[in-house]
């Protein structure tokens, strides 16, 4: 009430409504810190320790889908570059774009790797300059990361949907020359799709980008009249798109459907367990928990629905602001008649509008919708932690799972060191090279100085992980049990 001393009585309405909106701001902020603790606590089997909390891994039902668009980022960044050193434009005394992005998403896995509690360490700082470093040598070439992994991310949801495509290729064999032609213009549109918005696109050297955009547009327009010529029907542009669409699902090897990988995944976590009066246990009818999994009650992440949430507590910022400004101002207004709510309500409405409640909302928004509200019994991920007697990363392992080797990290991660302990990375490109290639399967497997790696593909070939191959060379379906088997014969050793 002294603070009120001298102020114009114009002024003394804002006061309570000010420190009741900054009171909101100010619960809202902790119960997102709250629910983000309980996520990363939750997430790690109710470990407290900063370093538990860093030793989350990739969910499998989301791990396909990011290896497939980081595959086509690296190779969207090799063609880039060919592209570049065409028009002579490649700038100096700087790397080359396809090895920068390489050893980006390596530096980047690591600084993920980190987690929360490793924001301030040294080699995570360390680890974030070289990030900056290697991000700007890419944007030297022009090339944005950003914009190639939504392009890469739309490929691959356009060839989940591109069906029956040997029946269109047989309806369409008599222009083969025209789809090869539309596979053509199509890689180089998607070049410009990649573009960085700035250092790259100085005026002098953006000019042979424009004339070689300016060329593919009339290509293009030249190429579909000849296709109006060629196909009969309501929408010949759509069915040759179709077509074109499956030519290059074919030319990079995706004939894989990501979406029924995701199935094959989620049923290999949720059917081997079970919930009983004795806890979440294996269901033996339906075999044994994946590697580096064990029956668990967990709350499942879920990292779409976070950003979705995200991006609603964001939106609801203004509609919040205004309804609750409204709201306190009627109540502020109702000993004073229609009149004086009317009155008070429109101050509180411009008061709600001017108060930053986006932000707020949007972080508990990622808080709530990062886990499942419930816990559910299912397979979830062992830890990846360090052994102290050999002062190396291993997965844990669990008496509720007869895997004999769920001391492996999931097929695709491997479990290696981080800033501030031990954690779950995605596997590398070269990762997936190392290797005899016994059985066709090249990779590094089996525990290493590094870690504990499960990186195997066919024939050294990024695209064909183990995990998204349907059947193993043995013809059979790639089951937990199947992969065993195959362990078995490579003769993996998994140490103590």
């Amino acid at each position: 009430r002294n603070l009120r001393v001298g102020l114009p009585s114009s002024v003394y309405w804002i006061l309570p409504v000010i420190k009741m909106q900054a009171q909101v701001i100010t619960w809202c902020l902790v119960a997102s810190c709250l629910a983000f603790g309980e996520s990363a606590r939750v997430s790690t089997g109710g470990q407290d320790s900063a370093e538990a909390e860093a030793l989350s891994g990739i969910e499998p039902t989301q791990l396909q889908a990011k290896v497939t668009d980081r595959i086509c980022v690296m190779r969207t960044a090799a063609e880039f570059q060919m592209w570049v050193q065409s028009l002579d434009l490649a700038p100096q005394n700087h790397g080359l774009l396809s090895e920068d992005m390489g050893t980006y998403y390596e530096v980047a896995d690591g600084i993920e790797a980190a987690g929360l509690s490793g924001i301030f360490h040294k080699e995570v700082k360390e680890l974030t300059k070289r990030k900056d470093e290697l991000l700007a040598n890419v944007n030297a070439w022009g090339f944005s990361a950003y914009w190639a992994n939504k392009h890469c991310a739309s490929e691959r949801e356009s060839y989940e949907k591109s069906s029956d495509c040997q029946k269109t290729f047989d309806e369409l064999k008599h222009i083969d020359e025209l789809l090869v032609e539309g596979v053509v213009i199509e890689k180089e549109k998607s070049w410009h799709k990649c573009l960085t918005n700035s250092d790259f696109m100085s005026f002098k050297r953006s000019q042979p980008v424009k004339d070689h955009w300016k060329d593919l547009t009339e290509k293009e327009k030249a190429l579909m009249v000849k296709v109006k010529e060629e196909i009969q029907g309501k929408s010949p542009e759509k069915t040759f798109q179709a077509a074109v669409t499956c030519k290059l699902k074919e030319a990079t090897q995706s004939d894989f459907s990501v979406g029924e990988m995701t199935a094959r995944i989620a049923a290999e976590m949720k059917n081997p367990a079970m919930k009983t009066s004795a806890g979440c246990v294996e269901n033996s009818t339906y075999g044994y928990c994946p590697e580096g999994m064990s029956p668990q009650f967990l709350r499942a992440s879920d990292p779409a629905r976070a950003a979705r949430w995200t991006g609603y507590g964001l939106a609801a910022g203004l509609p919040v602001g205004i309804v609750g400004g409204g709201l306190i101002g009627a109540l502020r207004g109702l000993p004073l008649g229609p009149a004086g709510m009317a009155a008070t309500m429109s101050q509180d409405i411009v008061t709600g509008i001017a108060l930053p409640l986006g932000p707020p909302l949007a972080a508990l928004g990622m808080a709530l919708g990062s886990k499942d509200l419930l816990a559910s019994c299912r397979c979830f991920e062992n830890s990846c932690e360090l052994d102290h007697e050999t002062d190396t990363c291993v997965m844990s392992t669990s008496a509720a799972s007869s895997n004999p080797y769920q001391g492996l990290p999931y097929p695709g991660q491997k479990c290696v060191r981080s800033a501030t302990g031990c954690a779950m990375q995605l596997c590398s490109e070269s990762d997936f090279k190392e290797g005899s290639g016994e059985d066709g399967f090249f990779g590094s497997l089996g525990v290493k100085s590094a870690g504990v790696f499960n990186c195997l593909s066919l024939g050294g070939d990024s695209q064909q992980t183990l995990i998204s191959l349907e059947k193993l060379p043995s013809e059979v379906e790639n089951s937990a049990a199947s992969r065993t088997e195959l362990y078995k014969k490579m003769k993996v050793q998994l140490g103590k």
